[in-house]
Parts: structure tokens; sequence; C-alpha cells
């Protein structure tokens, strides 16, 4: 595997320790799966900003106040920062084994393609809470929470982080027969 720091990522900021692969079909889940953990932060955020605002249609007080709203922003909140974490913890271990001139062996490749894929549902998860958060008003074309509904769920139908990729990675962590040709 061969890898080298990305120079930009989605957020302009390269000292972030991303990094992506040259080799996309057994790699490239690094970079697919980095840029939704760093794009649901501001996601979050701005959803927060805009929610806290909200008043609910007879709860007479902003969604600020509702404690299941508080509840499910402490819990997006932890997810997310969960994902962006090990993410970033598979891209150094990666990086280490690349930068001492190594390839990945199946395991560690295993290990960082179920991470790319469990933080890219994760990040799908995190923007699924916003938008239920936001009520009737996040089905709105022009709302931001609904741009960002649709993104992350086109890049969770990517085949590098399909679900089925754990299958892969379970058979290939267990030592069973897998078929790694894309893997």
């Amino acid at each position: 595997m061969r890898l080298w720091p990305v120079r930009r990522t989605s957020a302009g900021d390269s000292s972030n320790g991303l990094f992506a692969t040259r080799d996309v079909h057994s790699n490239g889940h690094v970079a697919v799966a980095a840029a939704r953990p760093a794009r649901s932060r501001p996601l979050v955020n701005a959803a927060l900003f805009m929610l806290t605002c909200l008043t609910t249609l007879l709860a007479g007080a902003s969604l600020a106040r509702n404690p299941l709203f508080q509840h499910q922003m402490g819990e997006a909140d932890a997810k997310l920062r969960a994902a962006r974490i090990l993410l970033h913890a598979d891209a150094a271990a990666a990086w280490v084994t690349a930068a001492a001139g190594g390839a990945c062996a199946p395991d560690q490749r295993a290990r960082i393609r179920s991470t790319a894929t469990w933080a890219a549902a994760t990040a799908a998860s995190v923007v699924d809470t916003a938008y239920r958060a936001g009520g009737g008003t996040s089905l709105y074309s022009v709302h931001p929470l609904q741009r960002r509904f649709r993104d992350v769920h086109a890049l969770t139908q990517h085949f590098l982080v399909k679900l089925d990729t754990l299958t892969t990675a379970g058979a290939v962590l267990a030592g069973a027969e897998a078929d790694l040709t894309v893997f």
C-alpha cells in the first residue's frame, strides 16, 4: 500500500493527519471515509446552532431545552469523535507501515476497511440525528440539512465502504478464506 499525506482536505486544512492512497482499489477507503467524519463536525455545529433556536410546534420552548434533543446531540458528538479517532489511528498505523517500506498485511487492511466502513455509517447516523431533529423543516431542498443528508447517504453507497465489507474483514480476521480481489 502506498500512502501520502493529503495536501488539502475538504476543509482545506492539511494539518489534521488524514492520508490518501494511490491504490484506490485496495486502500482508497481511507480517503473516502475520512471526508465524512471531517465534514459531519461542521454539520453538527450548524445543526446545534440552528436547532437550538428552533421552537417545535406545541412545545413552547426551544429544542435546546428538550432533554431528548440534548441526549441525541451528546450521543451524536461522542459517535463522531470516536469515528474520527479510530480512523486517524488506523491511517497513522498504515502510514508507519508504508513509511517503513512495507505493505499492509491482510489483517491490517481488514481493520482499515472495517474502520472506514464503520466511520462512514457513523457519520450517516450523526447526520440522520440532526436531520430528524430538524423536523419538517429539514425536508425543504434549500435547507442545509437536506443537502448533508443526501451527501452522506451517497457516500455510504460507495463500493469501498459498503456494509458487506465488514463480512470480508471479519473473514480475514477470523482466518477464513476470503476473496481479497478488491480488498
